[in-house]
């Protein structure tokens, strides 16, 4: 499919392993375009919306995902870690109990780190580095509210720049945070069921449209 016009932009393999989703762009308009790929027969199908035109990558930007355990947030999250990079600011919106120390300690899975993650309420910031890899910083924010409250922390020098952040309660400082971050909020429904709502960067989109390996039922808005 590869020519002068049409770009392979971005490809994530399946942890089902027959199957892949990559995004092509149309250099001439710009457009970015969802296809699934067939690992076996080496065919490509285009992801279709609900009135049967291709789906673009661009209407990915807002995934909401129903996982049902523990497990599937920390399945989900270990996904969505795999495909983080340096300057990545992951913003997390949920109340007490709602999981984002469990998201977390998926995200450090994913990202090729040690999984002992604990919630930082009484130190802040956990830190956690490997060898190789983007470290992770971890962010309580919930007894921080507001920028001068912010700027007493030393948020502001840890280096994003080259890592990632996690940062839980970032209500508190949103208007701290930088415009690109990546927005996370999780809604329990019940004692073991969540709404993970994900926003920013059509890199995810491999998680909402069901080809990333099976972590709970997953639709997209």
């Amino acid at each position: 499919m590869e020519s002068n016009r049409f770009v392979k932009l971005y490809k994530q393999g399946s942890t089902l392993g027959s199957s892949y989703l990559e995004i092509w762009v149309d250099r001439e308009t710009g457009v970015q375009y969802l296809y699934r790929m067939n690992g076996y027969s080496g065919g490509f199908t285009p992801l279709l919306d609900r009135d049967g035109k291709p789906l673009l990558a661009s209407a990915m930007q807002k995934i909401v995902i129903q996982t049902h355990s523990a497990a599937e947030t920390m399945q989900l999250a270990e996904q969505m870690g795999s495909l983080l990079q340096a300057g990545d600011c992951i913003a997390y919106f949920g109340g007490l109990g709602a999981g984002k120390t469990t998201f977390t300690r998926g995200l450090a899975k994913g990202m090729g780190l040690p999984d002992e993650v604990a919630s930082p309420t009484f130190a802040i910031v956990n830190e956690y580095h490997g060898t190789g890899a983007l470290s992770l910083y971890h962010f309580d924010m919930y007894r921080i509210i507001g920028a001068e409250s912010l700027e007493t922390t030393g948020f502001y020098d840890y280096p994003l720049e080259e890592n990632v952040f996690a940062i839980e309660w970032a209500e508190n400082i949103a208007d701290c945070l930088p415009e690109n971050r990546i927005a996370v909020t999780i809604e329990p429904l019940s004692e073991t069921d969540r709404q993970i709502t994900i926003e920013g960067g059509t890199r995810f989109a491999v998680l909402g449209h069901g080809h990333f390996g099976q972590c709970g039922s997953s639709c997209t808005v």
